[in-house]
């Protein structure tokens, strides 16, 4: 019985507890930002199924929002080879408080950026997902 005992208790501090691999938690958590999509194997399941269909308002103020969908629609046509660089110049026109935010999506996430802007998301909708 202390055998079974001490088996099962072993057993036990092996396993993840239940819920701590996040991606477990489903759509509600994978595209709820680009990061967690990525991470969890998810982000073309985001772009077609969640993000295409979600219903957009503006992101932070309407100056905010002209902003982000400008920079988007000025590199969604751009090459491949130059899309990134397109999108890092465009940062700096962006509202001071975004710039630092901005470029570290296109250095740290480009690839998934370039993905996106090639999807069939509107501008908006790639921004609300960044």
């Amino acid at each position: 019985m202390k055998l079974l005992l001490l088996l099962a208790i072993a057993t036990l501090g092996q396993c993840a507890l239940l819920g701590s691999n996040k991606c477990t938690y489903g759509p509600a958590y994978w595209c709820s930002h680009i990061h967690h999509a990525k991470e969890c194997g998810a982000l073309q399941h985001c772009i077609t199924t969640v993000w295409k269909n979600q219903k957009i308002g503006m992101i932070g103020s309407m100056e905010t929002s002209f902003d982000v969908t400008k920079v988007l629609d000025g590199v969604r046509h751009a090459s491949e080879s130059n899309l990134l660089d397109k999108l890092a110049f465009g940062c700096t026109g962006m509202p001071v408080e975004k710039r630092a935010l901005c470029k570290d999506l296109v250095s740290n996430d480009g690839e998934v950026v370039k993905q996106l802007l090639k999807s069939d998301l509107s501008a908006m909708q790639v921004a609300k997902a960044l």
